[in-house]
């Protein structure tokens, strides 16, 4: 019996996939469970797999089409079966019922997010609501001390401590300690590894990413589960040391023969190979010409879509941040884990948005969607391009949980393990380039959404004060903004007021 395959939808965001590779042809056989064809989304790559045994009798759609999701881009059946087309009424049908459906959820999302302002005026947060559903307990016996008696995540937790109930297991508990960072945690988490056989290298012993990374290389170990054929051959034959400095010298590790297990490319291999004269030879510059694909070729028709669309313009403005660095260093000094700088920049974005609740809407035709909640997404570098993990709820977090969650999303963007939903739902977007040396940037934005932060390095700088000259510290922050929405007063005043939160940092506490 002929089955159809679907383009799937891999998120709530998710409406439309690309065909980026037929893995198969019509007439080839296929085992359930096996791949036949690649496709791509604005956030990631992945494979649709075969759901029975039997022959790809039709493929609808060819390489780099665009397909809405749940509409039928192939059959598998038996060899020699008639199908019954009456596939291209269904899926009509199905578009439809989806975009009634889409819709119906952007109404609801407007009535019940009119704005920030409102969702303030709640009883409970989103983030508490959760927490003490977890418990099991009745939030009505809970006194807020949020604004208006709002219900906070830390008066569900001090309820609990309390009345002796004991606390639901944190979704980000147990990754990073004094003793541990939390990248080190986690990669140790992976890897199988006991912490207590690393001797850490940091401030007072502390275990860090570089140490788990020595035990992994001085112990051939292997990571335990493997997600794609990719990843099996990167773990298998290059350890992971190796692997990075092959990516830092732009070397292709499939050209170095390995003296470990089974041929195994080591650190020593990598070495041996830069110094040696091949190695010389190959990191000379060399013609060559590629095809646009993959994720680059995502993002680039991300940003034309972004600037097509909406009506960019932008705004700069110098901030003095000597009193903010202080206070960094103050907190990254009393934190479990070191503080993330980016925890304070969120930290007080948010605050403005409170202020300013236009910055973290979304436009969508002719609709503007004031949203309930404040998710940012933080712009991340990795070898193969441009990723966004989102920070949701960032108005109902603390600095020491909000540091946490972006170590975290960062190491997962980095190592491309980020799922759907960590990606996906953003309302604001801040991208900082300021670990680059770079003193300003005018980013792109992140279409639907109507603003962007770009904040730059934070520099020492000659500083006049109260009559007199010293040393001080200053960055640059632009705000890029659609201006079908957002006028360039306002968007000076969203700055000024950020100005003034960074200036005055020990607000944000």
């Amino acid at each position: 019996m002929a089955t159809e395959i679907e383009m799937p939808k891999l998120g709530l965001s998710m409406q439309e996939g690309k065909i980026t590779k037929w893995l198969h042809q019509e007439g080839d056989e296929v085992k359930k469970g096996e791949a036949i064809v690649e496709i791509s989304t604005d956030k990631i790559s992945n494979v649709v797999e075969s759901p029975v045994d039997g022959v790809l009798i039709k493929i609808y759609y060819e390489k780099d089409e665009v397909v809405p999701v749940h509409k039928t881009i192939a059959v598998v059946g038996e060899a020699g079966e008639e199908i019954n087309d009456e596939s291209e009424l269904k899926e009509e049908k199905e578009e439809t019922d989806h975009k009634k459906k889409e819709q119906k959820e952007i109404s609801k999302d407007k009535k019940v997010s009119s704005s920030v302002e409102v969702d303030i005026e709640d009883k409970i947060s989103p983030v508490a609501a959760q927490y003490a559903k977890k418990a099991e307990i009745d939030v009505e016996e809970i006194e807020g001390t949020g604004p208006k008696g709002r219900v906070m995540k830390n008066d569900v937790k001090e309820y609990l401590l309390k009345n002796d109930i004991e606390l639901p297991e944190d979704r980000l508990a147990g990754y990073g300690t004094e003793q541990v960072s939390p990248v080190a945690h986690k990669l140790a988490d992976e890897y199988d590894i006991k912490l207590d056989s690393i001797i850490g290298s940091g401030p007072k012993d502390r275990i860090l990413k570089k140490d788990v990374l020595e035990y992994i290389e001085e112990n051939n170990i292997e990571k335990p589960r493997i997600k794609t054929e990719e990843q099996k051959i990167s773990y298998d034959k290059v350890s992971p040391v190796a692997k990075k400095l092959c990516e830092e010298a732009n070397i292709d590790p499939l050209n170095i023969t390995g003296t470990g297990p089974g041929g195994r490319v080591m650190k020593s291999d990598v070495e041996r190979y830069i110094s040696s004269e091949e190695g010389k030879t190959t990191s000379q510059l060399t013609e060559k010409r590629e095809i646009l694909s993959g994720r680059r070729k995502l993002i680039s028709e991300k940003m034309q879509e972004s600037k097509n669309k909406a009506a960019h313009a932008s705004v700069t403005i110098e901030v003095e941040a000597t009193d903010f660095m202080e206070l960094y260093k103050s907190l990254s000094s009393k934190f479990k884990t070191k503080l993330n700088l980016n925890a304070l920049f969120i930290k007080a974005i948010t605050e403005v948005i409170n202020e300013f609740p236009v910055i973290n809407a979304t436009l969508k035709g002719d609709e503007v969607i004031y949203h309930n909640s404040i998710n940012m997404g933080l712009a991340v570098d990795n070898k193969e391009g441009l990723i966004v993990p989102v920070l949701k709820n960032t108005e109902d977090k603390g600095l020491n949980q909000l540091s946490e969650e972006i170590n975290i999303l960062v190491n997962k963007a980095q190592n491309n393990e980020l799922r759907m939903e960590e990606m996906q739902d953003g309302t604001i977007t801040i991208s900082n380039l300021g670990m680059y040396n770079i003193k300003t940037l005018t980013p792109i934005i992140n279409h639907p959404e109507v603003a962007i932060f770009g904040i730059g390095e934070i520099k020492d700088k000659p500083l006049i004060k109260d009559g007199g000259l010293f040393i001080g510290k200053e960055l640059n922050i632009t705000l890029s903004f659609d201006h079908r929405l957002i006028d360039g007063a306002q968007a000076a005043r969203v700055l000024n007021t950020l100005k003034n939160k960074l200036e005055t940092p020990e607000d944000l506490i």
